[in-house]
């Protein structure tokens, strides 16, 4: 009798994990086809939500194409809120014969070479894309790509338009104009950096800025043929002897920062000095004055008595040139180029 009844037991047992795994399956195939029927609704959101509530309960599992629902659903959201590097991480994350993948892959690469302005890259990557989305109205609206776009380098006190970082073209103020080539600096704060990483003695030559406004920055903001634009031009930071600030040696870039003595040289008056963030900029931590809403920012020179702080413009056009500490993250950077013409 015993042993009928645990016999009994056992296929109760087994009888009742089969009955759960059918349910669990039967489960997993609703989630899975609630995902199929949202993509195809073009419900993104809904995809992903489903998918990461999901996650949890790990249910669709059998069904391995469903996180590349997921991650396309989340391409597709990061293309409509302009997030490119986003989109390209996502599209990375599935397979290529998932959908249209390949093509969507060509999308957005045409868009991230249309908001650098390389515009005949642009059109390649929207011919390869064969027609995805509104590939071809885009290449029908493109710009005339040049190979050689002109620069016209006026007085000082004019304004271009060069090149563009995150979005937003770059405005430039002429301050220069010597032998053909025009001095330039942005006439807004494009970003907030420190001057160097770490609270150490730097100095121009060594700070983690300068490294970054010639390598980032540059491949970033400029397209190829802009970048050949750009002056290489031997920087002298000197020592001052007025202000007690240390020197730098020299240093060849194509972006850098003002000087004290250039800043000094080129700004008239104190309003000459006030400048305001970028969008970005702000995004990125500048700060921002409540009253007047302009920020501070950077100059290459040393501050004085020590090379651990570095000079900079104060927010209501007044120079600091005791300096910030080298590693303060909330001061802005408004490059200055050597432009051909």
């Amino acid at each position: 009798m015993k042993k009928l009844l645990s016999c009994l037991l056992t296929w109760i047992f087994i009888m009742t994990c089969i009955t759960i795994t059918y349910a669990l399956m039967d489960s997993a195939r609703d989630v899975y086809n609630s995902i199929v029927s949202e993509f195809d609704d073009k419900d993104y959101e809904k995809v992903i939500a489903i998918y990461e509530v999901d996650m949890q309960h790990r249910l669709p599992r059998d069904r391995e194409d469903s996180t590349d629902y997921y991650f396309y659903a989340k391409a597709v959201l990061a293309v409509d809120a302009g997030d490119l590097t986003e989109a390209s991480k996502c599209l990375a994350l599935f397979n290529n014969d998932f959908k249209d993948t390949v093509l969507f892959r060509h999308y957005v690469r045409g868009l991230d070479y249309e908001a650098r302005g390389e515009y005949d890259l642009a059109i390649d990557e929207f011919n390869k894309a064969e027609g995805f989305w509104d590939s071809r109205i885009r290449i029908y609206y493109m710009p005339t790509p040049t190979s050689n776009p002109i620069i016209t380098l006026n007085e000082p006190g004019d304004i271009l338009t060069f090149g563009n970082y995150h979005g937003e073209a770059i405005q430039w103020r002429v301050l220069a104009v010597e032998n053909g080539k025009a001095l330039v600096i942005s006439e807004k704060i494009i970003d907030a950096k420190p001057y160097n990483t770490e609270w150490v003695g730097v100095t121009w030559e060594t700070c983690t800025l300068r490294q970054w406004l010639n390598n980032d920055f540059s491949q970033t903001a400029f397209t190829q043929n802009e970048r050949e634009r750009i002056a290489e031009t031997t920087n002298v930071t000197k020592s001052d002897a007025e202000y007690d600030t240390m020197g730098s040696n020299n240093t060849n870039d194509k972006a850098s920062l003002l000087s004290l003595d250039e800043a000094e040289a080129y700004f008239m008056t104190g309003a000459d000095y006030i400048a305001y963030a970028s969008t970005y900029a702000k995004g990125q931590g500048c700060w921002v004055d409540d009253e007047n809403g302009a920020s501070d920012w950077w100059l290459r020179s040393s501050g004085c008595y020590s090379n651990y702080y570095a000079a900079s413009v104060l927010l209501d056009g007044s120079v600091n040139v005791g300096g910030d500490g080298v590693d303060y993250i909330n001061s802005g950077v408004r490059p200055a180029l050597w432009l051909n013409p």
